[in-house]
């Protein structure tokens, strides 16, 4: 397979693949809103779906066909202008074409796009462009991909054992009341925030050293990984993940995925609730606790990415759901799976046997991709002789009962079946012009000048106006390259405006995990400066009590009283002073989170605007040229097919001639 063969095949599974995506997120969506008592599992599976359909579609080879289209006409008029001197492989694409696209609708304009390039050709197409910037996207993802992989692996070799046996022992009776072969490995970490599972082939939980979990929280930021483990979801996540990472571009597919991953936490959460007996209200104030993190790559984590995911995890924990199970689980999935996960091509229903004198001309279409027969007749331009015209018109049966064959030096026009095509390769290889006749079984050969001169006067009509559908097929092409470029320019907004969006978020959960934890910190700050005062009360009214019985131990009491005074009075200074520090911290973060929001907010507002309006009116303009395009190619195919039909009839009368006359030569036939 050629470089070219393989970017188009690529271009054409990523576009398609696409396509059926969106049908099949609108039907899970659908799925899940009709259904809100759906339990989060069941939720996960069916997103996991569109991350496997996919991968599945990019690599599938052979999509689905579903017939729903009309049957195409059972002859096609293709138009090429060569360009090197071996006509015999331009007859041998003709000949190709001939027997194998039968089952398939051929797309005239394409092929005369092909053939006919623009007087201005662009040195690199549109599909090559985008794949160029899909391989540069995908350079990235996988760059970010190897940096976290190796932050994994930094952070397991860093870690330290767990020390708590009672911890260790509590993970064992969990892992063996889920059914795991195995508990996992407990480790210690100081970089991270939240609890973490990783490892595909020996699994470890990371532990928070410095988070301060109590006993009981500990056992269910456990249960919660182990519930990762229980569910393969450390295998089953490299779907998903390679499918957000091969459609970056996609922004239905990475929400899709999105809500993937937040079920796949709920799922684990309502795991933990049934299996290890846990209040879901104690189970929140973990979640809560935790906050928002940024999970770590390859690994699942504990913690949710952003605000609202957090806050949507703790909504699922307070609703209901059911919990399907055997068939009432796997139905769903089947259907879904069913009905989009297979790669399929919507493609016309297969011709029917015509008579032989019925010859229908493809009308053209100027959003059609070529199909296989087209791509095989251009193939052989390359070498074809510059400056020549081939026209080929052949029937796609090969029962067509007559056919002709006019052959020149420089041009050839074959109209009926594969042996007509045949005897004129035959004949053009001889360097020989000849008029080839066949009718039923009989064949002629006629090599009269005049003969030849008017058969080719006779299609001249028809020869030019197939070089003007290919001009404009061309244009049309053209136009629909411009308007795909103008497409990935409002993809590439909407993208930067979600990534603008997922930013904002990402600053107002920042802004409430530090609000939480400054809480926090000052509550323990305020509980350790009581607890210090409530000593030098207690140490005070104690000397107070306590007679002083000489006037050395006298002064001595007083001295202390005083010095406790002293003390009490620098506490209440410290905890002003802490307090006042606090407070303008959070004034000047909460500042210069605000202004970062404003300057995105202005930056998206000023940028986003304009631009879009410029895109849309242009891709009206684009539009309104297109639409003249397709109305001036409906009349010239209207005046090409009149023009066929009367050069069919005027050839017809001199074969006619010609055999009445004697000049046309009896062919045995093979």
């Amino acid at each position: 397979m050629h470089l070219h063969d393989l970017l188009d095949t690529l271009f054409t599974r990523l576009v398609w693949t696409s396509a059926q995506a969106v049908l099949l997120i609108a039907l899970v969506a659908a799925l899940i809103r009709l259904a809100p008592r759906l339990s989060a599992a069941l939720r996960c599976m069916l997103w996991w779906l569109v991350g496997a359909q996919l991968l599945i579609g990019l690599c599938w080879p052979a999509p689905l066909s579903l017939r729903l289209l009309p049957a195409a006409a059972p002859t096609a008029t293709t138009t090429m202008t060569p360009s090197t001197p071996d006509l015999s492989l331009a007859a041998d694409a003709a000949a190709t074409s001939a027997n194998t696209y039968a089952p398939r609708p051929v797309d005239t304009t394409a092929a005369n796009a092909t053939a006919t390039p623009p007087s201005h050709p662009l040195p690199i197409s549109t599909p090559t462009a985008l794949l160029a910037l899909w391989l540069a996207g995908l350079l990235l993802q996988s760059a970010w991909a190897i940096r976290h992989g190796r932050r994994s692996r930094r952070l397991l070799a860093t870690s330290t054992p767990c020390r708590d046996t009672a911890l260790e022992a509590q993970c064992r009776a969990q892992a063996q009341r889920l059914g795991l072969r195995r508990a996992p490995a407990l480790r210690m970490s100081c970089d991270i925030d939240s609890p973490h599972v990783t490892g595909l082939r020996r699994p470890v939980i990371l532990l928070p050293a410095d988070a301060g979990f109590s006993p009981a929280e500990a056992a269910m930021a456990v249960a919660h990984e182990l519930a990762h483990l229980r569910r393969g979801d450390l295998w089953l996540g490299w779907i998903p993940a390679l499918a957000q990472r091969l459609f970056f571009f996609h922004p239905l597919a990475t929400r899709a995925m999105r809500e993937y991953a937040l079920c796949r936490e709920a799922a684990c959460d309502a795991l933990v609730l049934q299996q290890a007996g846990v209040a879901a209200g104690a189970y929140g104030q973990l979640l809560l606790r935790m906050g928002v993190s940024a999970p770590m790559h390859p690994g699942l984590a504990g913690a949710s990415p952003t605000f609202r995911i957090l806050k949507r995890r703790l909504t699922m924990l307070q609703q209901p759901s059911d919990t399907p199970r055997g068939v009432t689980f796997w139905l769903p999935v089947l259907l879904v799976a069913l009905a989009g996960v297979l790669p399929w091509r919507v493609t016309a229903r297969p011709t029917t046997d015509t008579p032989a004198a019925s010859h229908t001309q493809a009308r053209p279409s100027a959003a059609t991709k070529p199909s296989a027969y087209v791509h095989a007749t251009a193939h052989a331009d390359a070498h074809a002789v510059s400056g020549r015209h081939i026209h080929i018109d052949t029937d796609t049966h090969d029962h067509a009962r007559d056919g002709f064959a006019l052959i020149d030096r420089d041009s050839m026009i074959v109209q009926g079946a594969g042996v007509d095509l045949d005897h004129a390769r035959s004949l053009h290889d001889s360097h020989d012009s000849a008029l080839w006749v066949r009718r039923g079984g009989k064949a002629w050969v006629i090599h009269d000048p005049a003969t030849l001169k008017a058969a080719r006067d006779a299609y001249a009509p028809v020869v030019a106006l197939s070089r003007e559908q290919g001009r404009l097929a061309g244009k049309q092409g053209e136009l629909a390259g411009r308007q795909a470029g103008l497409a990935s320019q409002q993809a590439a907004a909407a993208s930067h405006r979600a990534d603008l969006a997922g930013h904002q978020a990402d600053l107002a959960a920042r802004r409430a995990a530090r609000v939480a934890r400054e809480a926090a910190r000052r509550s323990s700050e305020q509980a350790e400066l009581q607890a210090r005062r409530a000593a030098l009360d207690a140490e005070r009214a104690s000397l107070q009590a306590s007679p002083a019985t000489a006037d050395a131990s006298m002064a001595e009491h007083a001295r202390r009283i005083a010095e406790l005074d002293a003390q009490r009075k620098a506490l209440d200074t410290e905890q002003v002073a802490r307090d006042k520090a606090a407070r303008q911290a959070d004034q000047k973060a909460m500042q210069a989170e605000r202004a970062e929001l404003q300057r995105e907010r202005a930056h998206m507002q000023k940028s986003d605007a304009p631009s879009q309006a410029r895109i849309q009116a242009r891709q009206h303009e684009l539009a309104e040229q297109q639409k003249d395009l397709g109305t001036q190619q409906r009349a010239l195919s209207e005046r090409q097919k009149a023009a066929t039909a009367e050069a069919q009839q005027r050839v017809q009368k001199l074969l006619d001639q010609a055999i009445a006359r004697g000049i046309a030569k009896p062919v045995q036939m093979d």
